[in-house]
């Protein structure tokens, strides 16, 4: 990305991706508006990644795995289960 041109941002150490783009934004004069969690992290159970297991089932989508359950739970806050499973089962399926 272009911020990675600045002598400031390379020389930066002991920070997160998070980290650096919420300095970049500061340095921008962006604001940065949040929302409700409408997304989870997935796996499929081949997953290699080494920071979380997925272990957890996502309801009614056989194959497909939580990455992280506690984000599932937000999802359910925000999105009713009907409409959002309608999303998920479209996005697995491709129809």
């Amino acid at each position: 990305p272009t911020f990675m041109r600045s002598n400031w941002v390379r020389n930066m150490t002991g920070i997160n991706t998070e980290q650096l783009l919420s300095r970049v934004w500061e340095e921008k004069k962006l604001n940065v508006n949040y929302f409700d969690r409408v997304m989870f992290t997935t796996a499929l159970p081949s997953d290699t990644t080494r920071w979380a297991w997925a272990e957890d089932p996502v309801p009614g989508v056989p194959g497909l795995l939580l990455k992280y359950p506690v984000e599932y739970d937000m999802v359910q806050d925000v999105c009713p289960r009907s409409s959002f499973m309608q999303i998920v089962l479209s996005s697995v399926t491709g129809g």
